[in-house]
Parts: C-alpha cells; sequence; structure tokens
C-alpha cells in the first residue's frame, strides 16, 4: 500500500489533475488528459522526481509540489521524459534536455489579512529565471483566478515574446482563449 513521500506526491498530484497547462498568453496546449495512477510502484519510482540534489535529495513539501508538477506535465505529454536535474541548478530537464524550473506561488489564504500577493516579486523571480536560460512551469494551481492572471499580466509586460514562450502555465482554470 502507498505510504510517506510517495502518498503524499499521489495525493497533491490527484489534486492537480485536472488543471490545464497553457502559455503564458493563455492559449491551451495540446494535452492528454491527466489520469490519476493508483499504482503503488508507479508512485514509488515518481518519487525520484521529489529528490532535488540541490536539497541535498531531500523530500519535503516544497520538492513534492515540484514533483507532483513535473508528473503532470509529463502525463499530460507537454513535455516527456522528465527527469530530476543531477547538478540542482534546475529542477528538471526533459526528453531534449532542456531544463525546466517549477514556481509555485501562492495567493494568501482570507484569513492571513498581514499576508499579500505580491506579484511584482513572483514575476522576478519567473524573469530571473528566464533571463538565466531556464524555462519555466509556473504552477497556479494554489493561487486565486485574480492574482493568477495579475502575475500573467505583469510576465506577459516584463518578457519579450520569445521570452514568454519559455513559460508553461498549469492552472487549475485556463483563460478563454483557445488554440
Amino acid at each position: 500500500m502507498i505510504s510517506g513521500s510517495a502518498l503524499r506526491l499521489h495525493d497533491r498530484f490527484a489534486q492537480i489533475a485536472g488543471a490545464r497547462w497553457t502559455t503564458l498568453q493563455g492559449v491551451e496546449l495540446q494535452q492528454r488528459p491527466a489520469g490519476v495512477s493508483g499504482d503503488d510502484a508507479y508512485w514509488a519510482d515518481k518519487l525520484d522526481l521529489a529528490r532535488d540534489p540541490a536539497r541535498g535529495h531531500k523530500i519535503d513539501p516544497a520538492t513534492i509540489e515540484e514533483a507532483a508538477v513535473a508528473v503532470h506535465a509529463d502525463v499530460s505529454g507537454v513535455l516527456r521524459q522528465v527527469e530530476r536535474e543531477k547538478s540542482g541548478h534546475s529542477e528538471f530537464t526533459d526528453w531534449q534536455s532542456q531544463r525546466w524550473d517549477v514556481k509555485s506561488p501562492i495567493s494568501p489564504p482570507p484569513d492571513k489579512e498581514f499576508w499579500v500577493f505580491d506579484v511584482n516579486h513572483e514575476a522576478d523571480v519567473v524573469q530571473d529565471e528566464v533571463q538565466g536560460d531556464e524555462n519555466v512551469l509556473l504552477n497556479l494551481t494554489r493561487c486565486t483566478p485574480q492574482d493568477a492572471a495579475a502575475l500573467r499580466q505583469a510576465l506577459l509586460e516584463r518578457l519579450p515574446e520569445w521570452e514568454s514562450r519559455k513559460v508553461l502555465v498549469l492552472a487549475a482554470t485556463a483563460p478563454a482563449r483557445k488554440p
């Protein structure tokens, strides 16, 4: 029976399985539905995606989040052959040896009045990665629609079109644009 970190990865993936991938501009990418496997061995194998060399291969909630996003990208067919990047410089590589970082901003819960979503900070983080020659899997599944829209807009205003193509967005609800 699945347990421990593999169970946490399974459960987080199940929470985001219905999310869809789009470009930064909101065009939905061609993708397969991201079904949730019930195979214990599958999740034990995917747990390697949560072992970040930059963190001493330790698994924690942040690496579980990264792994869930990477599994989603792989299962949906947006990326292929996703592996944990060995040096710790990036989070993942794909079948073309492109480097990918996962960014997962969080909207503040309603009961945390002192915490605000800093769209400029979040845009800076993504912009720094893209300008540092990384591709970004931008996970907006933990953002409100308002915060997600504000971050998308900020990035579209900051990044030239060629850099914006280096950002793939995972969101619970995609913008209304279709390919």
